[in-house]
């Protein structure tokens, strides 16, 4: 029989213990952000150890390396025995922020990453992440996603189209909670928008609407089918925005929809993301799982090929842009109707 004392230690062991530090360092920073530890910090400005453990109602035998730990992280701020929030927690991790991101942190804990060998077992995978992917506080915190770059970079592109200034009337067929219709009607105030969601997401693109301001210009309409909406053909933009998804297999038709609606002239947004060629792995793992889990199982496939949708509907293809997003590069593709619009320039 071997002796203990033998036992090679193997190779690579500290790969695996890093995994288990990942695990722990992510408790921890959830553990904050569910006690309200960083948003008690921008309230009280800086706080000693004990005052920070009756605040938040954190037991004492913990602080010390509790703080430590998110001082390590880049976090929290010590000079002394004071404690405050640094610039990244105050940023990213107060929920009085706009670009907050702490729900979205907390609830990966609660997604379909909490459980991947049921997803994974699952007879109807589709279906499931339709439905787990619905609770109020997931659809909330997946709002605020594409204010990391994604609906900056996407605005930018479709306000510098020359028939901006002159549009009236923009439709949004969903995905995005309206997040690029708000940023577009604020770039020009003569913009008025429609945007379609599922049901179960109407209430809360209409709160961001309202939180913006904007209840009189822009609306929210709730729709299941995006080929059975009966819409008068009178938009200048129509932005599809993650939502085609579903609809792999109807583009086709759903294109031709989309250009029906078009004014001559008018431009047509999407923006989605696309397998690798032939369907490898293109932004690592981690990356396509995401975007497998956020896409219904699957992005689109054959970016190469993508173009004939406008083309075969009466669009022609502008302009196509990677674009920056949660779960890596997005395809953002332009086209305009084919007709004869007046720009004034």
């Amino acid at each position: 029989m071997k002796k203990i004392a033998n036992i090679q230690i193997p190779e690579k062991l500290e790969v695996i213990e890093n995994f288990m530090k990942a695990y722990k360092t992510f408790q921890v920073v959830r553990t904050a952000i569910d006690s309200g530890l960083f948003d008690w910090l921008e309230k009280t400005g800086g706080s000693a150890r004990e005052e920070i453990s009756v605040g938040v109602k954190l037991h004492g035998l913990f602080m010390k390396g509790y703080l430590e730990s998110l001082v390590e992280l880049g976090l929290l701020v010590q000079s002394g025995k004071q404690y405050t929030n640094s610039s990244m927690a105050s940023n990213l991790l107060t929920r009085d922020k706009e670009t907050y991101q702490g729900e979205w942190l907390s609830l990966t804990a609660r997604s379909n990453w909490n459980d991947l060998l049921s997803l994974f077992r699952s007879e109807n995978p589709v279906l499931e992440l339709y439905h787990d992917n619905d609770f109020p506080e997931y659809i909330q915190a997946l709002a605020k996603r594409p204010l990391t770059g994604e609906l900056q970079a996407v605005t930018r592109q479709v306000v510098n189209w020359p028939g901006f200034k002159q549009s009236q009337k923009i439709l949004d067929i969903g995905g995005s909670f309206g997040l690029f219709t708000l940023a577009l009607c604020q770039e020009n105030p003569q913009l008025e928008g429609l945007i379609i969601e599922e049901p179960l997401r109407v209430s809360h693109t209409a709160r961001l609407i309202k939180d913006q301001g904007l209840e009189d210009r822009v609306k929210v309409q709730e729709g299941n089918n995006l080929l059975e909406i009966n819409l008068e053909p009178d938009f200048d933009v129509i932005l599809m925005a993650h939502q085609l998804y579903s609809y792999r297999k109807q583009l086709s038709p759903l294109f031709s929809k989309m250009s029906s609606l078009l004014k001559p002239g008018g431009l047509l947004v999407s923006n989605h993301w696309f397998c690798g060629p032939g369907c490898e792995v293109e932004a690592g793992g981690i990356n396509e799982l995401d975007k497998a889990i956020h896409s219904q199982g699957h992005p689109i496939c054959h970016v190469e090929n993508f173009g004939r949708f406008f083309t075969e509907s009466g669009v022609k293809l502008l302009s196509r842009a990677d674009v920056p997003s949660t779960y890596g590069v997005s395809k953002l593709h332009l086209g305009q109707k084919e007709g004869r619009v007046q720009i004034s320039v």
